[in-house]
């Protein structure tokens, strides 16, 4: 329903809308800006699975929040997903436990279709990769700036449900990993290269 009344608003300010991101509205003016702003606030709820490892990774509900021009569609806003944790066989050592984090490097940038309702937007990000430890210990194997040696930009796109939550999926390659000390050479051979999936559902703030 909160979606729905976002959509009333931003018709309201003179768009033919059929849907809006956000879940929270209220109107920003600034200045200089002839459109006022509609502002997006959702929760994030994500997996990603690693081609590699054949395996799948909850990552903890992060939010996105950011502002949407109901004139244009344009879409720019800031996710934040907080770190998430795998276990997995590390050969030579046994099990490891991987703790990564999504670090954007840039806004999320998008663009929603008010006529065909679909959303595409794009984000850009370093995966850092936070410990990777043996199991039963405290030794860290990679440091403190382990990450991917570039960033991924990722395109998610989808159709906007203007009530309950949109959920969209894409697939990314995840490029060699740098700066990760004695565990560099196994990251890349366990989990660097193409074909990981990236799932992500957002649902509007209660």
């Amino acid at each position: 329903m909160k979606r729905m009344r976002a959509l009333g608003a931003a018709a309201a300010c003179g768009a033919i809308l059929s849907g809006s991101l956000g879940a929270t509205l209220t109107f920003s003016s600034p200045a200089g800006a002839a459109t006022p702003l509609v502002k997006v606030k959702e929760f994030v709820h994500a997996t990603t699975t690693l081609a590699t490892l054949k395996q799948t990774v909850a990552i903890p509900r992060g939010r996105l929040s950011g502002t949407l021009n109901p004139i244009t569609g344009a879409l720019r806003a800031k996710l934040a997903l907080p770190p998430a944790s795998s276990t997995t066989s590390l050969a030579g050592i046994g099990l490891v436990k991987a703790t990564f984090s999504v670090v954007p490097t840039k806004k999320v940038m998008g663009k929603v279709d008010f006529v065909k309702t679909t959303i595409t937007s794009t984000s850009v990000f370093n995966i850092h990769v936070d410990s990777l430890t043996p199991v039963g210990t405290s030794v860290n194997l990679v440091g403190n700036t382990c990450q991917t040696s570039q960033p991924i930009t990722m395109t998610l796109t989808g159709p906007f449900v203007a009530i309950g939550d949109m959920t969209f999926s894409s697939t990314y390659t995840i490029p060699q990993f740098a700066n990760c000390g004695a565990g560099t050479t196994a990251l890349n051979a366990l989990v660097a290269g193409p074909g990981n999936t990236f799932t992500a559902t957002f649902s509007p703030f209660k």
